[in-house]
């Protein structure tokens, strides 16, 4: 046994001067969050059907006047309550509107009342919130007393509440 420290090889190559392929690391650009997340996400096969049904949603919405084989309001006494055919996909409602064409047109409504709820939610939410974090002590605590009482109801009982007090429809 030799009481000489042991020497580092200056030839043996370093971790640095080795090859990202022969370490088993892929080379194809830089690896961000935001590509981590949509690599895991076109994964999930339920994942990309779900997008591509949105995608089917929004383009129907913003293309509805192209679409549509009738307009929403367009009635036609003599076919009322048909069953689905040819000529109306969906059938006809009582007054003999095409169903399909109310769908499309619903879809721009839905995406409205969708959006401008999450919007609100957010800013309600980041409001509060910083206000809670900022000022801590009693307002935390009035914000996350209040934020207890919205969960505590159940969600459709909460949602009859809204449209007793805001009445129906989306405009006022």
């Amino acid at each position: 046994m030799s009481d000489a420290a042991p020497t580092i090889d200056e030839t043996a190559p370093k971790r640095d001067d080795v090859p990202a392929a022969a370490l088993g690391i892929r080379t194809t650009g830089p690896q961000t969050q935001f590509s981590d997340i949509r690599r895991r996400f076109f994964r999930n096969k339920l994942a990309v059907v779900g997008l591509v049904m949105v995608a089917i949603v929004f383009i129907m919405a913003i293309f509805a006047p192209l679409i549509a084989p009738y307009g929403p309001r367009v009635q036609d006494l003599a076919n009322t309550t048909a069953k689905p055919s040819m000529d109306h996909w969906f059938g006809t409602d009582e007054l003999g509107r095409d169903q399909l064409s109310r769908v499309i047109y619903g879809s721009r409504i839905a995406i409205v009342v969708g959006l401008s709820s999450i919007v609100l939610a957010l800013l309600l939410g980041v409001i509060l919130g910083s206000i809670a974090g900022y000022r801590g002590g009693k307002a935390d605590s009035i914000v996350m007393r209040t934020a207890d009482a919205f969960f505590a109801f159940p969600l459709l009982i909460g949602a009859i509440l809204i449209i007793l007090v805001t009445g129906r429809g989306i405009l006022p």
